[in-house]
């Protein structure tokens, strides 16, 4: 997991910008993440499956679109 493998190379003396690299990833994620509880982590990916997208309420008529127009 990666909350875990931030904070055991943090433990062991890398910086945030190295942490970053070692698992290409944003170095502003590595702050939020070492920022996190365990329990606020597990809140923060529970929340990413539950998001709604801004354009979720236009969905149907989206694909009704494609559909009619599949070359656009």
């Amino acid at each position: 997991m990666i909350y875990q493998e931030i904070h055991r190379l943090k433990n062991i003396g890398f910086s945030n910008s190295k942490i970053a690299k070692q698992l290409k990833i944003s170095r502003n994620r590595v702050i939020d993440y070492l920022s996190m509880t365990p329990d606020e982590f597990a809140d923060f990916i529970g929340s990413l499956q539950h998001r709604t997208k801004k354009l979720d309420p236009y969905q149907h008529e989206i694909l009704t679109w494609l559909k009619a127009y599949p070359d656009a």
